[in-house]
């Protein structure tokens, strides 16, 4: 309770824009999210369950983190649709940041900075268009099967510090891919975090390993570790003929940081 007290102010939920009309309202938004993220804290994995920590938490302990008693899940989730993801994103950068300027975030596990970048998804029955991409799955061909809608994102780790912070979780169009969304993806994060050399290598799996992709990162003056499997098979036979028969000891180049 005491570090959720200390952290989740940081975050300045009350600067997150309101979409609710403001006759009616019962529960700030600002206790509403922060309910969500103690939630998420303590292991919850439904609004259900974020509903029932209400009920069990203690009085003080409601009090130490600015909450109220019974926050319907329903009213949780009618807010949760109607907030805009950059409103969120905007809290997640300044939180990284007030961490750095009390240096809690250093690179300590590796020799410099890493950005380990990776799509991650969702599937939901909803149906409405914006960030969600729509899937058919299963029947014969004829428009005959199931769907369902995909809410993706490319999700940013600094995985070179010890905690692992997630700088961000960029959305993911609904036109586009992972591949094609990459470059939005790393130039908000150097947007967000750019004069805090928090990274200079950036890390991807096949889902981004393209030209293109590579040749962004080196003109933003960075360097790049990307996967290369079956799921690009011209570009992996011609690395196998290329790479596949020389030893270690005959590396192009090698560096090693003290």
């Amino acid at each position: 309770v005491g570090l959720m007290a200390a952290r989740v102010p940081e975050l300045q939920l009350g600067r997150v824009p309101d979409p609710r009309r403001k006759h009616g309202r019962r529960w700030t938004l600002r206790s509403l999210l922060s309910l969500i993220i103690v939630g998420l804290a303590t292991g919850r994995r439904s609004l259900r369950e974020v509903e029932q920590l209400t009920d069990e938490m203690s009085p003080s302990a409601l009090q130490a983190l600015n909450l109220q008693r019974h926050m319907p899940d329903t009213t949780i989730r009618d807010v949760l649709v109607q907030v805009a993801p950059d409103g969120l994103r905007s809290r997640i950068y300044g939180q990284i940041r007030a961490a750095c300027r009390r240096k809690a975030i250093t690179a300590d596990e590796l020799p410099f900075g890493v950005l380990s970048m990776d799509g991650k998804v969702t599937a939901i029955k909803a149906w409405g268009d914006g960030l969600a991409q729509r899937q058919r799955y299963g029947g014969n061909g004829d428009g005959d099967g199931g769907a369902r809608r995909l809410v993706r994102t490319v999700t940013s780790v600094l995985i070179s510090s010890r905690g692992k912070p997630v700088l961000d979780a960029c959305p993911i169009a609904p036109e586009t891919n992972e591949d094609g969304q990459f470059v939005q993806a790393l130039d908000d994060v150097l947007k967000a975090y750019g004069r805090l050399d928090l990274f200079r290598m950036v890390m991807y799996d096949s889902g981004a390993c393209s030209l293109a992709n590579a040749d962004a990162v080196r003109d933003r003056r960075l360097h790049y570790t990307y996967r290369l499997d079956s799921k690009q098979p011209t570009l992996l036979a011609e690395a196998k003929r290329l790479l596949g028969a020389r030893p270690n000891d005959e590396a192009n180049a090698v560096s090693e940081d003290p």
